[in-house]
């Protein structure tokens, strides 16, 4: 049962990174909702580490909007990692601080974010949680507040099946790494595992939005070896270029007509000489 109250953000992170929860939704960089993301409206969601936000995750999410009108958009980051562990509590405020600074969560009134069309979001609704407007001036900032904006869910969830039961009939936006990694059976200890892993993603009423990136493709399970695949030149790849089990094609779909080629590696590399230079 939801508690109406009014928390600072580092309690109800400290609340998920501790162990005690699962999920915490914010809102403009306040917790509006724990345990579950109290929407009606189907969902649009793009995990991701988030280190740091960019417009290349912006866009995703933009771009696959308009594949889901009427869903209500959510980035989602996953404080646990399979292979890295929980983050500290002081690294979650730093990532989750990012989506309440001016540009993300603000579009001044033209839809617009970091530089990319955001129109067509549907605002997510407000949970017990969010306190209401002590004031008349608060009322007033309340109102102001822009809307149609997406918002953040901060789960415990590295892996897919464990998102879907946490976050029912959510469509997920990813990249194609993420969809090669989603259809390999190591990942799930064979392919009976996988199986059984989609099988409840399925069940859940969940789906995927596959965005392409450039790179040197892959070779698929099945596909000869060849000798000059090494002198492969770059190209866009997209869903086309992962080799997806017939079982499971009804549950990826591709993203059209988005590219934007933004490194998170490069933009941490860039940061990181812009600090060294500084001091």
């Amino acid at each position: 049962v939801l508690t109406v109250s009014r928390r600072p953000i580092t309690d109800a992170l400290q609340w998920l990174t501790s162990g005690e929860g699962d999920l915490v939704e914010m809102t403009d960089g306040v917790p509006t909702a724990l345990g579950v993301i109290p929407c009606q409206s189907p969902l649009l969601v793009l995990p991701g580490s988030f280190n740091p936000l960019h417009d290349g995750h912006r866009g995703m999410l933009a771009a696959a909007a308009r594949l889901r009108p009427g869903a209500t958009a959510y980035f989602e980051l996953s404080i646990s990692n399979a292979d890295k562990g929980t983050l500290p509590l002081e690294e979650v405020c730093r990532r989750a601080a990012q989506f309440a600074a001016p540009g993300v969560g603000d579009g001044g009134g033209t839809g617009a974010v970091g530089g990319l069309d955001m129109r067509g979001f549907t605002a997510g609704t407000q949970s017990q949680l969010e306190p209401e407007p002590e004031s008349a001036a608060e009322e007033a900032q309340s109102a102001q507040s822009p809307k149609g904006q997406p918002q953040l869910v901060l789960t415990r969830a590295p892996l897919y099946v464990v998102k879907a039961s946490l976050m029912p009939g959510a469509t997920f936006v990813v990249g194609y790494d993420t969809a090669i990694r989603l259809v390999m059976p190591k990942y799930y200890g064979g392919e009976s595992g996988m199986t059984r892993a989609f099988g409840e993603i399925r069940d859940a009423g969940c789906s995927f939005i596959v965005a392409g990136r450039a790179g040197v493709p892959q070779p698929k399970a099945d596909a000869a070896p060849r000798e000059d695949s090494e002198g492969e030149e770059e190209r866009f790849l997209t869903l086309e270029d992962v080799d997806i089990p017939l079982l499971l094609q009804d549950l990826f779909e591709p993203m059209p007509d988005f590219r934007l080629d933004v490194s998170s590696t490069e933009l941490r590399a860039a940061v990181a000489a812009a600090a060294a230079a500084a001091a």
